[in-house]
């Protein structure tokens, strides 16, 4: 799992930002240690739980844990040393931490990564939510019974 992270982050040149409704590209970061968020060796711990909480997302959709390195001075300006995290938001024609991407979009590139930590293969995140939109959708107890079957496969 840890290889197709890398690959994927490679393969980008990056981390991919989310674009924003007024055009912009954001990419949030938490400010705390592993240790704060409840990281344990061979991501024991709360971890997931807290990391989700603290960034406003489903625990299963946690996949990693990426150290980066952002410039301090860009915190401290920002007035967030305190805080729990940073979001960096540029605006596509005054990219300064974030990279353009050929095709459009940004990136926080991937030379700032100083270590990753895998914790779930993005295969089993992609299938549990096909899998929470099937049922949403009502779909049948076989086609969902075959996808929790893919998922238990992969969780193997």
């Amino acid at each position: 799992m840890l290889k197709l992270i890398r690959h994927k982050v490679c393969d980008d040149g990056g981390i991919l930002a989310a674009g924003t409704t007024g055009g912009a590209y954001s990419f949030t970061v938490s400010l705390r240690s592993p240790a704060t968020l409840g990281w344990q060796k061979n991501a024991a711990g709360s971890f997931r739980q807290t990391v989700a909480q603290r960034m406003h997302m489903p625990a299963d959709d946690v996949q990693a844990l990426i150290i980066l390195g952002v410039p301090a001075g860009v915190i401290k300006n920002a007035d967030r040393q305190n805080a729990d995290t940073f979001t960096i938001e540029e605006r596509p024609e005054a990219l300064k931490l974030l990279l353009p991407v050929q095709g459009g979009g940004a990136i926080y590139s991937g030379s700032h990564i100083v270590k990753m930590y895998g914790l779930e293969p993005a295969p089993l995140v992609d299938a549990r939510k096909d899998l929470a939109k099937l049922i949403a959708e009502g779909a049948s107890r076989d086609e969902q019974a075959a996808l929790q079957l893919i998922i238990e496969q992969l969780k193997a």
